[in-house]
């Protein structure tokens, strides 16, 4: 990057671009050095002196030193539910700023939730350094639409949804191979007809600790089917058990995955018992978009480093998520 024949005003338009385009590339380099994990993502502080440095870099072929700015990007307001039939309501709201000026996310301030069922409307507060806000009893069903709405001063945010039904297993069956450790569970589904649906399949046990604690956990499976793979940029990846039922549509099926025994008995108290079991949730498309892109961005190839993916939304005025689901055990 340098000067020659160029006005300052092209010189800082193509110099905000390629500082734009690395930002982008370190955010997403360190997204997936910090694998989600809240305490890793100390780590993103280090963009500061990265992009500062990156300043003071392009700027040394330069004959004269000017001032320099470049467009300021604005806060963000986040929310995010999942939303069940017949069950309490868990709504976060806050407030996101970009990742170069702060990981903290802050609250909004003051402000009303309203979600509104078809057949009523419920309302809260959200009051000053609130982030989190808990409906119960809201009497919703399988098949309703849901609209939660939320207002907080200049900012205002909405999203639709809608409760799936409740997903069918028809049988489950297991096989122990001792040759290789593992436990192979067998899961027929029954899909249901004429619409697009999206499930995700995950095993869950239960037990008892070392130290007496009763404890639930997702454990880590292998997934063998090919509808647990779904095109994400540009090749397949695997989705956590999330499927959708574009090739069985109307049809029941049986899907495969399994489990080290190693893991089904890590941690488990001497002479207790554990048990393992299957979960199929049924989620709406909004939220199979999402999984989606936050799946490509985990695995996004920074070749080429333009168009990085872009996690998915469906909130009006904001980012984040809400979506109704429903699971069968």
């Amino acid at each position: 990057l340098n000067m020659d024949n160029k006005e300052l005003k092209d010189f800082y338009s193509e110099l905000e671009e390629l500082l734009d385009m690395a930002r982008n590339c370190l955010v997403t380099i360190f997204e997936i050095i910090g694998d989600k994990n809240k305490e890793n993502y100390k780590i993103l502080m280090m963009l500061r002196v990265i992009y500062i440095m990156l300043i003071l870099l392009s700027l040394v072929a330069c004959e004269t030193l000017s001032d320099i700015e470049l467009k300021t990007r604005t806060s963000d307001a986040v929310m995010t539910s999942f939303i069940y039939a017949d069950s309490a309501v868990d709504i976060n709201v806050y407030g996101s700023v970009s990742v170069l000026d702060s990981i903290k996310m802050s609250a909004l301030g003051s402000g009303s939730v309203m979600l509104t069922t078809p057949n009523r409307t419920y309302k809260s507060y959200l009051l000053n350094g609130d982030k989190d806000v808990h409906l119960k009893s809201i009497d919703i069903s399988e098949g309703d639409s849901v609209v939660l709405q939320v207002d907080c001063g200049e900012i205002g945010m909405k999203a639709k949804t809608y409760i799936p039904s409740k997903p069918q297993i028809l049988s489950v069956d297991t096989v122990y191979n001792g040759v290789y450790g593992l436990l192979y569970f067998y899961v027929t589904i029954l899909d249901s007809v004429s619409v697009s649906d999206y499930y995700q399949l995950v095993l869950r046990r239960n037990y008892r600790d070392n130290k007496g604690k009763m404890t639930s956990e997702v454990m880590t499976c292998n997934y063998y089917d090919y509808l647990f793979y779904q095109v994400t940029t540009g090749f397949s990846q695997k989705m956590n058990g999330l499927f959708s039922d574009e090739t069985i549509n109307g049809n029941s099926y049986t899907l495969k995955l399994s489990v080290s025994i190693d893991d089904v008995w890590a941690n488990v108290a001497k002479d207790d018992s554990v048990a393992v079991e299957v979960d199929l949730y049924h989620h709406t498309e909004d939220y199979f978009k999402y999984a989606i892109s936050l799946n490509a961005i985990d695995n996004y190839v920074l070749l080429p480093v333009f168009h990085s993916p872009v996690v998915y939304t469906n909130v009006e005025g904001g980012l984040g998520i809400v979506s109704g689901m429903s699971h069968n055990v």
